[in-house]
């Protein structure tokens, strides 16, 4: 842009002229679009709809398709439950709103999820069923094996219906320790062995029995099938092998109470 003064006067050259004569004249054209109101299209067809939002100026689509669908437990299938921008919005005519469509009360069957990785698990029922889902621990035998991230069970459970957006449970293991029977096939050693994993001091009563092999466990101060609780003391009883002592001889007495000698 070439600008002269002229007696104080700012002057253009004809090209600049031009050009801020046209953005006069067509700013206005493209800014004066006029403002409508999105209008309430719900439990409306998908015909019905489509000509209420179109009789405004207003575009029908959405990013990907022309419609989206979600399931509705109160509006038909096939009919609006909503657009975005939502009913009451100002826009511009021209404006592209999507239209939700109905899929009906939509349900799925719960699928059996155990043993399955719970972070999985919970990914699929938020993305694919929309599902609230809460994780919470569920306590499980030892002997179950279970990983630290697998699925225990769900709520509602397998082969349960449950609707979409529904709230979900899945419980993960948290592992319940018990006592065993330390009197059947148990060393004292192996006692030691189990007592460490867990944290548990072991003290060891010995007692003679001439009946049972020595190092029997027979008795333990923990009851078998109660709970391990960390950094106990656990006693058992251990056989051992008598003293075997010799017989003693007593000296004969005489007939005036004096032992007597030889």
């Amino acid at each position: 842009m070439v600008v002269f003064f002229v007696s104080g006067t700012v002057v253009l050259d004809l090209f600049s002229f031009e050009v801020l004569t046209a953005v006069v004249f067509l700013l206005p054209k493209l800014t004066s679009g006029k403002t409508v109101e999105i209008p309430d299209v719900s439990d409306l067809s998908e015909k019905d709809a489509s000509n209420k939002l179109t009789k405004l100026g207003l575009v029908v689509g959405c990013d990907e398709s022309d419609y989206m669908y979600e399931p509705s437990d109160t509006v038909m299938e096939g009919y609006a439950v909503r657009t975005s921008p939502s009913a009451g919005t100002l826009v511009k005519e021209g404006k592209k709103v999507c239209i939700y469509l109905s899929n009906g009360d939509a349900s799925f069957e719960m699928e059996d999820y155990s043993r399955k990785n719970y972070i999985e698990v919970k990914t699929i029922l938020e993305t694919k069923y929309n599902c609230n889902v809460l994780v919470e621990k569920q306590k499980v035998k030892e002997s179950d094996k279970y990983n630290d991230d697998d699925v225990v069970s769900t709520s509602p459970k397998a082969g349960e219906t449950v609707k979409y957006g529904s709230n979900v449970t899945i419980y993960i293991p948290e592992v319940e320790v018990l006592y065993p029977d330390f009197t059947n096939g148990y060393t004292v050693e192996k006692v030691q062995e189990w007592a460490k994993k867990y944290n548990i001091k072991v003290e060891v009563t010995y007692e003679d029995n001439s009946v049972l092999a020595p190092g029997t466990i027979i008795h333990q101060d923990r009851a078998k099938g109660s709970a391990v609780v960390e950094g106990i003391t656990l006693s058992i009883t251990v056989t051992r092998t008598p003293e075997i002592v010799d017989d003693i001889v007593m000296p004969e007495e005489s007939e005036n109470g004096e032992e007597s000698s030889e």
